[in-house]
């Protein structure tokens, strides 16, 4: 078939209306389509990615690893597999986004992979540097508005712990200690410490403990007493818990601790059998 005799075919079959034509704005919109999903993909990518460092660096997990083995199952029970495994499947969202398009079509994934890890990585590390991890852990918990929908990025790391707890020491016996967290404050066993405790352990430092919680309380293998600026999302949570922002946590009720002890308080002058003592 010679190239005039297909010409006039295909342009018969566009006359007839069996093919139509595809306005070149169709292509580019859908282009544009793709190119919107992928750049979203990776923006989402790299912010989850900015608040991973910043949980780490934040909260108390990578001071468990100073305490050898013994820190490691809390170490492993505080870190944020949400967040890394959200990273990672935004990840391959934009690699099979990217896939389709014209650029990488016939490009290795693992190329398109290895692209797309180190742009998320730099978006990533540029963020870190903006405070936006901070600004959004201040938006999570703070009660009201849109911002709440960041609160499970960084609930976890004010969950109580069965081999680790962080907080402010608030007083100190012979065989215990009583640790203020961010979910109230917690006793500690230090009675059987595989080292003695630190010279300058005093109310009012922040401490990393290891060791398994119990029914009654925390049976403490290893204290730390650590830097005040140390692990500053727990001592923000700490604040919040204290200012009754409990993360998670409905705020109390003004005067409420008040009301129930009235409530339990009999008038002087009642005579009432049930109040008898």
């Amino acid at each position: 078939m010679t190239t005039n005799n297909l010409e006039d075919k295909v342009m018969t079959e566009i006359k007839s209306g069996r093919v139509k034509l595809r306005s070149k704005y169709i292509f580019l919109a859908e282009k544009l389509g793709l190119g919107s999903a992928l750049a979203l993909t990776v923006v989402l990518a790299a912010v989850i990615l900015s608040v991973t460092a910043f949980y780490l660096n934040a909260s108390e997990s990578m001071w468990y690893l100073g305490f050898g083995h013994r820190g490691l199952g809390a170490f492993l029970e505080s870190f944020p597999y949400q967040l890394v495994l959200a990273v990672v499947g935004l990840v391959l969202i934009a690699g099979i986004i990217l896939k389709k398009t014209s650029f990488a079509y016939n490009k290795p994934f693992g190329y398109i992979s290895a692209i797309l890890i180190a742009v998320v990585i730099i978006g990533g590390t540029v963020l870190g540097f903006t405070g936006l991890s901070r600004r959004m852990e201040d938006r999570a918990f703070s009660g009201r508005g849109a911002g709440q929908m960041f609160r499970p990025m960084f609930s976890p790391a004010f969950d109580e712990r069965e081999r680790g707890m962080a907080g402010v020491v608030s007083s100190i016996t012979s065989s215990s200690l009583d640790i203020q967290t961010p979910r109230g404050i917690k006793s500690v066993n230090i009675a059987h410490l595989s080292q003695p405790l630190p010279d300058n352990m005093a109310t009012g430092t922040f401490v990393v403990v290891v060791g398994k919680n119990e029914d009654k309380a925390f049976e403490a293998e290893a204290v730390r007493v650590v830097d005040q600026n140390a692990a500053p999302m727990i001592q923000r949570g700490i604040k919040r818990f204290k200012d009754g922002r409990i993360p998670g946590m409905m705020p109390p009720v003004p005067g409420l601790p008040a009301l129930l002890d009235n409530a339990n308080t009999p008038p002087s002058n009642c005579n009432c059998p049930c109040m008898a003592k």
